[in-house]
């Protein structure tokens, strides 16, 4: 099932903004017509109204002021493009007249990419209303009738809000469209490249499906969440969202690879950011911003003494040191090792107590680039073969593009990930962190690999 959740969200907020207004547009799309011969995967979808309803309850809760098309405290339910872009307007408006707020946006329903041959830095991706009969595979229609979420993101993210998150629990899997003038077709929904101090959040990786349950109320993600955003409530955002993150990727790694889902997160949320109230736990639930003893806290990672790092966004740990260097109890020491494509990925380890080590996905081994000025490059050089590649933009970012003081003394080289290009069975995607630019090389290749698990 072709299952698009969009929630771009300001769950937290620095508590001296408190007074500024905490608002949030949510909107779940799911009315749409019976099942077409060539758009199977843009059939009715059962719990996005479900979903939005129980998130409006959530942050309605915690204070956040909902906005709809004229401007009422409710949610967004199978929404029109006229209705969705009011809304969005509304939303834009309140953040106009209250910096430092929080804001939230939230949208659960269908979702496409589409890719402009001629200009591809305008290719975006776009949420798709109710009352629309898809009667065509045109591209050029989606857009007519789309609104384009990059936008939505922009507006938000130029504004003043001091709180701003977005997550997408979407199928990303492949939707062929038929070219038509100026565009290049369409497909699965793409990353959206937040800046940092601005976090976007997908319920599965590229190219993958997000699942929901015919008995279950909410999708499968979002049932994951809201107990993790309610529980947390009193707690940094980014460690409630890494729990539920973490949670779902544990549950579920036993599932046949077609029907695995891992979400991840893209971008940072700068401060102490908060559903409600920095510190106001509840039931005596401990705190997970209590760090232990040996760890140290540094950007979103939590870092340990004994070579490890965890990433509190993605949920996942990390080796510091690449396969070859060893870890002196400060930092890694020694030349990394190099291996072809099958070498890497036979790498395993059993390191700080921990057996089940193994290589990165490409999109896992992403979310470790880092571009120290802030400014990444959402340009597509490769827009058919590389679709999702971004890498550091100018000349002021440190090399190599990852945080120094959670992987130190690591070298500026290529790594292997663990997934096979699509397009070419005979290569493997790489990232090189010179400049955090992805591509893929043939097998026998000899590049550096580092290792990760997913456990608690």
């Amino acid at each position: 099932m072709r299952y698009f959740f969009l929630i771009f969200s300001v769950l937290s907020y620095f508590n001296h903004a408190l007074a500024q207004g905490r608002y949030a547009l949510v909107i779940g799309n799911g009315a749409y017509p019976q099942k077409q011969a060539w758009v199977n995967d843009l059939a009715p979808l059962p719990t996005p109204h479900h979903d939005a309803e129980d998130m409006a309850r959530l942050l309605k809760e915690a204070g956040f002021r909902l906005l709809d098309s004229n401007g009422a405290n409710k949610p967004v339910i199978n929404a029109s493009k006229i209705e969705m872009d009011s809304a969005v307007d509304q939303l834009i408006a309140r953040l106009q007249q209250a910096p430092n707020s929080a804001v939230i946006f939230y949208y659960s329903g269908h979702g496409v990419y589409l890719h402009e041959e001629s200009r591809p830095k305008e290719s975006a991706n776009y949420l798709l209303p109710v009352g629309v009969n898809f009667t065509a595979q045109d591209a050029a229609k989606f857009k007519g009738f789309g609104v384009n979420a990059h936008n939505i993101k922009d507006r938000i993210e130029s504004s003043s809000a001091k709180a701003k998150l977005m997550i997408l629990d979407t199928c990303r899997e492949k939707l062929e469209l038929k070219q038509s003038k100026g565009f290049a077709g369409g497909g699965e929904f793409r990353p959206m490249n937040p800046l940092n101090g601005m976090m976007v959040v997908h319920a599965t990786l590229h190219n993958a499906v997000a699942w929901t349950e015919a008995d279950e109320r909410n999708s499968d993600f979002t049932r994951y969440l809201l107990p993790a955003l309610r529980q947390g409530k009193g707690e940094n955002i980014m460690l409630s969202i890494g729990q539920a993150i973490e949670r779902f990727g544990t549950e579920t790694a036993h599932l046949p690879n077609e029907q695995r889902q891992q979400p991840h997160a893209e971008g940072l949320l700068f401060g102490a950011f908060c559903l409600q109230g920095c510190g106001g736990l509840r039931d005596n639930i401990p705190s997970r911003d209590v760090i232990p003893a040996g760890v140290t806290r540094i950007n979103r990672y939590l870092v340990s003494n004994d070579g490890t790092a965890k990433d509190t966004v993605t949920g996942l740990t990390w080796m510091r040191c690449l396969v070859g260097q060893e870890w002196d109890g400060e930092t890694c020491v020694g030349g990394a090792k190099r291996f072809n494509s099958e070498q890497a990925r036979q790498q395993t380890a059993t390191f700080a107590g921990f057996s089940d080590w193994r290589m990165p996905t490409i999109e896992e081994l992403r979310t470790l680039v880092y571009c120290s000025d802030g400014k990444p490059d959402y340009f597509n050089p490769d827009p058919v073969n590389d679709p999702d590649n971004f890498y550091c933009w100018g000349k002021d970012f440190e090399h190599p593009t990852l945080v120094k003081g959670v992987f130190p003394n690591n070298p500026v080289n290529f790594v292997w990930s663990g997934s096979s290009n699509a397009n070419s069975s005979s290569r493997a995607w790489y990232v090189f962190f010179y400049d955090g630019h992805g591509g893929g090389l043939n097998h026998g290749g000899n590049l550096e690999v580092r290792l990760v698990r997913s456990g608690q």
